[in-house]
């Protein structure tokens, strides 16, 4: 889409129609991020709304920093309460998968993932619970004898767009409550992924028994809280 910028504000070139509003302009329409003017061009403190991040559909303000568009608060990316029953076997399954689109993180963005999860007790194998990020894993527990699990895990960009830290102790004993428990080797997940690009989000989930068993994510929410 080509753009003109007049007084601070970005405009379509083509409909003049208002695409970024400055701190004290409050006219103008909704936009889908794709269509998002440069966060430099329209300058420090410009704005715009945008109408297809949130998964509830509620309008979302962006404002300028300069160089990125910055989210002014908590935004549900994807959500649902409803069950969701599967079957699990020796395959890893992707349960939820959520693209992040290209230029929606900041060097500084974090994100949190909630899910809850009851299982069938089977055999006494245990189901293997994970969250991934770009195809890396930040987050994964082996649970053998609860029935009813919740994890939260944060993701965090570290002060870049290809630098990333998980929440979860990798390398360390988790206990069937999820909670990460002290061992000698205290390391934390990371990856480099480009967030620049459009990141893919899976949660995701495995079982090591020796027959197929029922499983069902209760609830999850992937949010963005900053």
């Amino acid at each position: 889409m080509a753009t003109v910028v007049t007084n601070g504000l970005v405009r379509d070139a083509a409909t003049g129609a208002l695409l970024v509003q400055s701190s004290t302009d409050q006219t103008g329409s909704a936009i889908p991020w794709a269509n998002r003017p440069s966060a430099a061009t329209s300058g420090y403190n410009s704005y715009f709304v945008c109408n297809d991040i949130r998964a509830d559909g509620v309008p979302v303000v962006f404002v300028s920093d300069g160089t990125y568009w910055r989210s002014q608060g908590y935004i549900p990316l994807k959500f649902s309460a409803m069950a969701l029953p599967m079957v699990a076997d020796l395959l890893r399954h992707a349960a939820v998968s959520y693209v992040s689109p290209a230029g929606l993180l900041t060097p500084n963005s974090r994100l949190n993932v909630v899910d809850k999860w009851s299982r069938q007790s089977g055999d006494g194998a245990a189901h293997t619970f994970d969250v991934t990020f770009g195809g890396t894993t930040l987050f994964s527990s082996a649970i053998a004898s609860r029935v009813a699990v919740q994890f939260v895990t944060q993701i965090a960009n570290r002060n870049s767009l290809t630098s990333q830290i998980g929440e979860r102790l990798a390398g360390s004993a988790i206990t069937d409550t999820g909670v990460p428990q002290a061992s000698a080797s205290l390391t934390y997940p990371t990856a480099s992924v480009d967030t620049a690009n459009a990141t893919t989000i899976e949660i995701g989930f495995q079982y090591s028994g020796s027959f197929a068993s029922a499983v069902t994510l209760e609830s999850y929410s992937i949010e963005l809280l900053v």
